[in-house]
């Protein structure tokens, strides 16, 4: 027989105390679910605009942080456009890095 939180849906082991995916106490808040899981969790996408806005910035100023910032954004889920938006600060960040780099063999 699986339970399932009430709060969020997540599929829960039957000596939980706790919902691992939100933290709700299970002592009242928890479904049996015999049948058929009822439950439509709904996924939601977080906005990562202000770390790809720092991401941009950090290419420009500082290449790594801004590859580094990149990087981060490219491996979150349940994100809008993640591995895109990742990627293209990553490439700001070389192409930056590599235009300093160019620069400075040049003085």
């Amino acid at each position: 027989m699986s339970k399932y939180c009430a709060n969020c849906g997540e599929e829960l082991v039957d000596s939980a105390k706790f919902c691992r995916n939100c933290g709700t106490p299970l002592n009242v808040n928890v479904e049996s679910n015999t049948t058929q899981n009822s439950f439509t969790p709904q996924v939601v996408e977080k906005d990562y605009t202000w770390l790809f806005i720092l991401g941009i910035v950090l290419s420009l100023i500082f290449p790594l942080l801004g590859i580094i910032a990149g990087i981060v954004l490219y491996t979150r889920k349940n994100a809008a456009n993640p591995k895109a938006k990742g990627a293209f600060v990553i490439a700001i960040g070389v192409i930056v890095w590599i235009l300093s780099l160019t620069v400075l063999r040049l003085m």
